[in-house]
């Protein structure tokens, strides 16, 4: 049972699960059952590993172990979904809503598991909206955001979304846009922004809590006089502001 996990922190999963041998689990011919239960607590950043569970067996006995899934799933690929623009000073930052794509074609494999942006090192990657003495600070890495794959980030009752992770907010907020306007000539478009982007999810390692990069994308956003267009992983969407 994932529990309500927010962007930023650690969740975790509870799991509970017994097995039996043999089946059915009724004596038969003579032989009794053994039958163990395991319980334990799986954190998303590594979600492949369970390090205090415990187990008990139908004699009485009991104790603890560790449990790791080996290998760890991996998405096969992301598909990104343009779902508007924010509000206020965020009113031309685009909001894009991602789903993990499992090759098993699972649709909750991902859930409660935690991914992570980083900026890239490939191309295209410039910001020609920034100038020498420009007030608004040059724009050539991401933010490093962290997201919990399954939840929204609201209050409860804590919608639950699988293997969609949300939202990623790309672009300049309202003064920024106004202030290059206003120090660029009327071009189309004025200037504009792209930063190589790559999401990793967290798993498991030898040597403790991992990320493995599953996508390289590239985020960014242009600037026209009258309209802005942002760009997540070849996805984009246009506002008039």
């Amino acid at each position: 049972m994932p529990s309500f996990q927010e962007d930023l922190y650690e969740g975790y999963t509870t799991f509970t699960w017994t097995g039996t041998d043999p089946v059915p689990s009724a004596t038969c011919g003579g032989i009794t059952p053994v039958s163990s239960t395991y319980t334990g607590t799986i954190q998303n950043k590594g979600d492949d590993y369970a390090p205090t569970s415990s187990w008990k067996n139908v004699t009485g006995e009991s104790g603890s172990t560790s449990i790791t899934k080996q290998p760890h799933d991996q998405p096969a690929s992301e598909t990104t979904t343009a779902v508007g623009f924010s509000s206020g000073t965020l009113a031309i930052v685009g909001q894009f809503r991602q789903t993990q794509n499992a090759s098993s074609c699972s649709t909750d494999i991902f859930k409660g598991r935690q991914v992570s942006e980083t900026t890239g090192l490939g191309s295209p990657h410039y910001d020609n909206c920034y100038f020498t003495g420009s007030l608004v600070p040059q724009w050539n890495t991401v933010d490093g955001s962290l997201w919990n794959v399954g939840y929204y980030e609201v209050e409860p009752p804590f919608i639950y979304s699988l293997n969609e992770w949300v939202d990623d907010y790309i672009g300049y907020n309202t003064s920024q846009v106004s202030y290059y306007r206003s120090h660029h000539s009327p071009a189309s478009p004025v200037c504009g922004a792209r930063i190589p982007q790559v999401m990793s999810i967290a798993y498991y390692g030898n040597s403790g809590d991992a990320t493995d990069p599953y996508s390289y994308d590239t985020v960014g956003e242009d600037i026209y006089t009258s309209s802005v267009t942002a760009y997540r992983a070849g996805v984009s969407q246009t506002t008039n502001h």
